[in-house]
């Protein structure tokens, strides 16, 4: 008898040992698998935020090559314009150092814009020079 109650002690120790580290298995299972939960929902919205970075700096590099291109044909056209204006000079002059076109006026001798003032007229210019070889 006292080997079987011994038994039976040890049996009851054991089970109840056992029961423990179940429960505390099933705990730490429980834990475990809470953890993995949120760890996958924190992955879950690291995921979202790269897409939409993704998205937002796709659209940003657009953005500065459209930007980048629309520059490039503004400094073509100001380029051009530039040369056309340089070549347009070039003409005036050409023409005034052959007699055909009256030089440049400063814009400091103009009128000022609230007065009324007739253009000269082209006899007027070439009057004083037909003058001056008979005077």
């Amino acid at each position: 008898d006292g080997r079987a109650l011994a038994a039976e002690e040890e049996l009851a120790r054991v089970s109840s040992t056992l029961a423990v580290a179940r429960r505390s298995s099933g705990s730490q299972h429980a834990s475990l698998a809470e953890q993995l939960a949120d760890t996958l929902r924190t992955l879950h919205g690291t995921l979202q935020e790269r897409d939409r970075l993704r998205a937002a700096l796709d659209e940003a590099l657009a953005s500065c090559a459209s930007s980048l291109v629309a520059r490039e044909v503004a400094e073509a056209s100001l380029q051009k314009q530039l040369l056309g204006i340089a070549s347009l000079g070039e003409a005036t002059i050409d023409k005034q150092l052959l007699g055909l076109a009256p030089p440049l006026a400063s814009p400091l001798s103009q009128p000022p814009s609230g007065s009324i003032a007739s253009p000269p007229s082209r006899l007027s210019r070439l009057a004083p020079r037909e003058a001056s070889p008979t005077a």
